[in-house]
């Protein structure tokens, strides 16, 4: 076997291996200077984060869509459209960004931090229930870096304890990441409402916003 590069080994690539980031064309640069000639550059006044939560909440196959600052807000929305409050545990997997606490504690809530399946770096679903208490509201499932949550265990897992499910997928979709948050027993990949961010393992550079939807 021969030698990785930091080792002494051939390296099999190079700086030139990989593409510029993040990736954009022309298009981008007609949407953005759009924007700034308009003078409308927040929600008060613009339009553009409105049509693109409705249009991702269709495409999603959800009711409705509303825009947010960025993912840790919208999950703080998530939280609180559940009833999630003070006295309550949500748990999180013990490999995400630190917004998957933070609104739990935003909230007023307590993070109940569990285990990941080594194999996906997703929350493993039996860590999960052995975690479950008297005051778990909620379970906050993280797909990472384009592995998916076994959501085959967790829906029924949430459903047949009477626990909402919120999915966070920051790192999986294709238009740059996913917080999710559907009604109970709606989940599936082609209905996943997103709070959609952007960051070091994001597909594509977009800047940071969030958006809810469901229904």
């Amino acid at each position: 076997m021969s030698l990785p590069a930091l080792l002494g080994g051939v390296p099999v690539a190079d700086a030139g291996t990989y593409p510029s980031w993040p990736q954009w064309s022309e298009r981008e640069r007609e949407e953005l200077l759009a924007t700034l000639d308009s003078g409308a550059w927040w929600t008060g006044d613009g339009e553009r984060a409105f049509r693109f939560a409705r249009d991702f909440a269709q495409y999603q196959g959800a009711a409705a869509g509303y825009p947010f600052t960025n993912g840790t807000q919208t999950l703080e929305a998530a939280l609180v459209a559940c009833g999630v409050g003070e006295g309550d545990e949500v748990i999180v997997p013990g490999m995400t960004f630190v917004a998957s606490a933070s609104a739990v504690l935003a909230v007023n809530a307590t993070p109940v931090i569990v285990d990941v399946d080594p194999e996906t770096l997703c929350i493993d679903p039996a860590a999960a229930e052995a975690a479950i208490g008297e005051r778990t509201r909620a379970i906050i499932a993280v797909h990472v870096a384009g592995a998916v949550c076994d959501l085959d265990l967790l829906v029924p897992l949430c459903e047949r304890r009477g626990l909402h499910l919120i999915e966070r997928g920051g790192d999986d979709i294709e238009v740059g990441g996913a917080v999710m948050l559907l009604p109970l027993g709606r989940h599936d990949l082609a209905q996943q409402c997103a709070n959609l961010i952007a960051g070091g393992l994001h597909q594509i550079g977009i800047g940071h916003l969030g958006l809810l939807a469901g229904g």
